[in-house]
């Protein structure tokens, strides 16, 4: 299955590589960094016969809350009907995105602050779900003049799936570090997929370096996806260079990524 969300940073095109790749003998599963949770989601979804075993426990964090919110909304039932009703009674408009898209989003109730996320996400160009540094969702609408492929954008499938998906999984909303630390054990697998710019979620910083001596010192395997720049970083794991093909910006030539797939195992 898909990710409910369109969201940058996502490996929804290096998925079924990734899930090939994690070993089928872990009882706890961990994305200290879950983004759109592409993999998550797809693990354990499809049947081709040699698909990583459900794991005992698995745990989803960010340290985005405003995404941790929506993935708790999706998870809780009566939320998530709360929040299909809401979907169901709301229209495409440009007016209706600038709307949201100014939202204070700290003082919206959960529910609402899960509808207007994905609001913003499914009617904006390329999935962009931004800040900038003023810390104001500065998000692209995006216009089409063809009315069937509006009535498209809030399926209920992908969510009615997402929402079973996430049943008995842990939500956090925390740094990486203090979860890595939290559930590392030799029977843990840890799926990485750090921030590639230097800028974590609302500008903070991020030290890859840091994250290279975690991933030195764990006892659980790992796999971990970043741009390819990084490689020097992980030099003593194991390294896949792969190429993928993003179509954020539409324009020819600068859609082509290296990146690395690095492990421990």
């Amino acid at each position: 299955m898909d990710s409910p969300l369109k969201w940058v940073g996502s490996k929804r095109l290096l998925k079924r590589r990734i899930c090939s790749l994690i070993p089928r003998d872990h009882d706890t599963y961990v994305e200290p960094f879950v983004g759109s949770g592409a993999v998550f989601f797809f693990k354990n979804s499809t049947r081709m016969g040699n698909e990583p075993k459900p794991s005992d426990l698995e745990v989803l964090n960010d340290v985005d809350a405003l995404l941790v919110n929506f993935y708790r909304v999706l998870q809780d039932p009566t939320s998530f009907k709360k929040f299909l009703d809401r979907l169901d009674s709301t229209l495409v408009s440009r007016d209706l995105f600038m709307e949201y898209r100014a939202s204070e989003w700290g003082t919206l109730a959960p529910i609402e602050r899960a509808f207007r996320l994905y609001y913003v996400v499914k009617t904006s160009f390329g999935g962009l779900f931004r800040f900038n540094q003023e810390g104001k969702c500065n998000s692209p609408f995006a216009s089409t003049p063809d009315k069937k492929a509006r009535s498209f954008l809030f399926k209920r499938e992908p969510l009615l799936a997402a929402h079973d998906r996430l049943k008995g999984v842990v939500l956090l909303d925390l740094d990486y570090a203090p979860v890595l630390d939290k559930y590392d054990s030799p029977n843990t697998f840890f799926y990485i997929d750090p921030p590639y710019e230097t800028e974590y979620a609302y500008n903070k910083p991020f030290d890859h370096d840091v994250l290279a001596r975690r991933c030195k010192h764990l006892k659980g395997r790992f796999l971990l996806s970043l741009d390819s720049s990084f490689t020097d970083h992980f030099t003593e794991f194991s390294i896949e260079k792969v190429h993928v093909n993003y179509s954020v910006t539409c324009k020819p030539g600068d859609n082509a990524w290296s990146e690395i797939i690095v492990r421990n195992y």
